[in-house]
C-alpha cells in the first residue's frame, strides 16, 4: 500500500466464532482505541476501554473478570524480554506454564503462545509479530466461562491506525 493511502474500514462485519463449544454468528462492531492507534471489531457482548497507558481491555459486559489485554508494542520491541515477563506474569497464575500452539491462522502463524491454569483461572498470552503490527495479547478466562476463541476472532481484526495529526 502506498504511503499516505489509509484504509477505510467499513463499521460492521460478521464474525463467527465459538464460546463453550457453541457455534455463534453475530455482527461486530468498529471501534478506535481512545488509547493506541488502532481500530478492532468487537462483538455486542463485549466492550473496549482504556486501561492504562498503552493498554485497552476488551472485557465480556456481563463479568468483566473475563477479559483481553491489548498492548501495541513497539517495532523495536525486545522480544527476549517481553517473553520473559510474559512467563513470570503467567507464574503467578500457575507455576506451570507451557508453550501452545498457535491458531492457525495467517495472523497469528508466527505467535508465540504461552498458558497457566490455576484455581480456575485459564490466562494465556499472544506475543504477534506481523510485518506492520507488534502485539502481546493476555487473556483471562474462567474456567466455567471461556471466550477464548471469541476474543481471538476479534483480536486479529486489530489494525493500526495513523497517528492523528
Amino acid at each position: 500500500m502506498d504511503e499516505g493511502q489509509s484504509v477505510i474500514r467499513i463499521l460492521e462485519q460478521n464474525m463467527t466464532y465459538t464460546v463453550e463449544g457453541e457455534a455463534k454468528e453475530e455482527t461486530a462492531f468498529l471501534k478506535h482505541s481512545d488509547n493506541q492507534n488502532y481500530s478492532m471489531y468487537v462483538l455486542p457482548a463485549y466492550e473496549l476501554t482504556a486501561e492504562e497507558p498503552n493498554k485497552d481491555v476488551l472485557y465480556l459486559s456481563e463479568n468483566d473478570q473475563v477479559f483481553m489485554r491489548i498492548e501495541l508494542l513497539p517495532n523495536d520491541a525486545d522480544w527476549n524480554m517481553i517473553e520473559e515477563n510474559t512467563k513470570a506474569q503467567l507464574g503467578a497464575v500457575s507455576e506451570n506454564v507451557q508453550t501452545a500452539d498457535a491458531p492457525s491462522d495467517d495472523f497469528y502463524k508466527d505467535a508465540n503462545v504461552m498458558k497457566a491454569e490455576g484455581n480456575g483461572e485459564k490466562v494465556s498470552a499472544y506475543l504477534v509479530k506481523n510485518e506492520d503490527l507488534s502485539l502481546k495479547l493476555t487473556l483471562f478466562n474462567k474456567e466455567e466461562a471461556d471466550h477464548e476463541e471469541a476474543f481471538l476472532q476479534m483480536a486479529k481484526t486489530i489494525m493500526k491506525e495513523e497517528p492523528q495529526k
